[in-house]
């Protein structure tokens, strides 16, 4: 799982690399996702400071997350878990339960350095991790939520 706006694109037109994306992910992970965040990417993606810096549009950031969802696992969440500060938050990790996720990454550190909320996690066996750490550690079919 990763966090929105932990993702970033090699392109500026992250509409054009899902071809690549989708043959990497089909090699090594699985992607699990839920309604909630895939609003929460179409919203990202959506803001005029990042079609200015990307240089893309709306019509890219619907295109992307429809990319997106045609090779995710869409999983149920209910809104309720509570155990974050951030409601956002909550929903990532929500997801990840509901996914059976192997992996939360994060660059959101309320999310990844959260002493108890990582051995929380871990005792359900998801590890909550930065982009730096789930690029050295990922194994084939590991299990993330975006």
């Amino acid at each position: 799982m990763i966090q929105t706006y932990g993702y970033r694109p090699s392109s500026t037109r992250p509409a054009i690399q899902h071809g690549r994306w989708r043959r990497e992910k089909a090699a090594k992970f699985e992607v699990v996702v839920s309604e909630p965040l895939l609003d929460e990417l179409l919203e990202v993606l959506s803001r005029p400071r990042i079609m200015k810096v990307w240089q893309t549009t709306v019509s890219d950031a619907e295109t992307f997350v429809q990319m997106v969802s045609a090779v995710a696992r869409l999983v149920p969440v209910s809104g309720g878990l509570g155990i974050c500060r951030d409601p956002d938050d909550d929903v990532l990790l929500e997801t990840a339960l509901a996914g059976r996720a192997t992996y939360v990454v994060s660059r959101d550190e309320d999310v990844t350095r959260d002493i108890e909320l990582v051995r929380q996690f871990e005792g359900q066996g998801v590890q909550l991790i930065t982009v730096s750490r789930f690029l050295l550690r990922r194994r084939p079919c590991s299990c993330w939520v975006m």
